[in-house]
């Protein structure tokens, strides 16, 4: 009998886990001795930084990989250990940082330190409720519920709609509302209807996007529908074509289908195959890069929609990256997200100062993600399609001038 999908990517998971605890055993192995080594002789005192360097790495992979206690322990002795490590990069004499890095491991760090191996024995168990892939069927198409008390208004938008694919239900009232909501991919809906916030119904319209229909515009009343759950609102729902452009996005922005080109750049083996597979499964188009100097070659080839990239990665440091990459215009607009498991927001400020759009603290789950790949593809697409249609409006323009 042939495996579901999600049962080959928990098998692919967990193989991608026992090979980072078979290499993390051999680094805490290592860890440990280079620690020892370096509270005994001050000729090994730079030892500290690769210790250093090792538990920061561990902080932002332990956890998405499944082993979130090692993480919070490595993120733990990261921190403690940190002013040492600054201490060896600015030069400071070996022997008082060997004496310092001694009181260290006597105050308690010691067990900290020397038990990190164990904490590789207590892994969760492989998840993969973020990964459910949508049956793919030829006539299936979005189901729109629509609340309108004026019932001509409601038809003229159930046919409008349906030019577009759409398969609409329609009620007048919200006392109406349908027993079963299981097919309902979002929901149209008259302000008045929303009037009595204690409707039964009321709290169902939170499990999907929600347009409203009013021509109220002050602050308060638009306040309210927004506490409401209210995802847009449009004080003419007779101008079909722009209600069928707000349907498509708010049903994009749900996730179901929404797919896109992500370049994952990271120096860590096991965690960008995590990545990879975790939004190839998801359905996103995604290239892994391994190798930061063959960035420039593999964003021609690949032409990503948005760029995902470690903050520190072996000698290549990513804001510097991204700064390299804003010299050539086609990539101002290339929307980069670092990933980091640093969680001082000044040195996350200064990272986005760099050329950075956004920053996301590892550890990552799976489900965050994916959703944050999608939402900002989609909103890449979006901002490409924007500028497209401005400038063929200002050809356009220039033509007619012409004329």
């Amino acid at each position: 009998m042939p495996q579901s999908p999600s049962s080959e990517v928990r098998k692919k998971l967990e193989i991608l886990r026992n090979r980072f605890r078979d290499k993390t055993i051999r680094e805490i192995e290592g860890l440990v001795a280079s620690i020892f080594n370096a509270s005994r002789y001050p000729e090994a005192i730079e030892e500290v930084t690769a210790a250093y360097k090792l538990l920061h790495r561990l902080a932002g992979s332990a956890g998405t990989l499944g082993f979130t206690q090692l993480g919070e322990q490595a993120r733990k002795l990261e921190i403690a250990i940190k002013p040492l490590a600054d201490q060896v990069a600015v030069g400071a004499e070996s022997e008082r940082i060997r004496l310092q890095l001694k009181q260290f491991l006597d105050a308690g760090y010691e067990e900290d330190i020397v038990g990190l191996g164990n904490l590789l024995g207590a892994a969760e168990p492989v998840a993969t409720v973020w990964h459910q892939p949508m049956p793919v069927e030829a006539d299936d198409q979005a189901v729109l519920l629509i609340l309108e008390p004026e019932q001509e208004l409601a038809e003229l938008i159930s046919k409008g709609l349906a030019l577009y694919g759409y398969r609409l239900r329609s009620v007048s009232n919200g006392q109406e509302w349908p027993d079963n909501m299981d097919d309902v991919d979002l929901v149209m809906v008259r302000d008045t209807l929303l009037e009595d916030e204690n409707a039964h119904w009321l709290p169902r319209l939170h499990d999907r996007p929600v347009i409203c229909f009013s021509q109220a515009h002050e602050f308060t009343t638009r306040y309210r529908l927004a506490s409401l759950g209210v995802d847009a609102c449009l004080d003419e729902p007779q101008d079909i074509p722009a209600l069928a452009d707000r349907v498509e996005q708010l049903l994009a922005e749900g996730l179901a289908t929404l797919t896109g080109r992500v370049m994952i750049v990271d120096d860590d083996s096991e965690l960008l195959e995590h990545y990879r597979l975790v939004l190839t499964s998801g359905g996103m188009e995604v290239r892994a890069l391994y190798d930061p100097s063959r960035l420039l070659f593999e964003l021609s080839e690949f032409r990503p929609d948005i760029l995902l990239m470690d903050v520190q990665m072996g000698h290549y440091d990513g804001p510097v990256l991204a700064r390299m990459l804003r010299f050539q215009a086609e990539w101002l607009s290339l929307p980069i997200i670092f990933f980091s498991s640093e969680e001082d927001r000044d040195l996350q400020l200064d990272v986005l100062a760099r050329g950075g759009d956004d920053f996301v603290t590892k550890p990552v789950s799976d489900e965050f993600l994916l959703r944050t790949a999608r939402i900002r593809c989609y909103r890449a697409r979006q901002s490409y399609r924007s500028v497209e249609a401005r400038a063929c409006q200002n050809r356009a323009e220039s033509r007619i001038r012409a004329l």
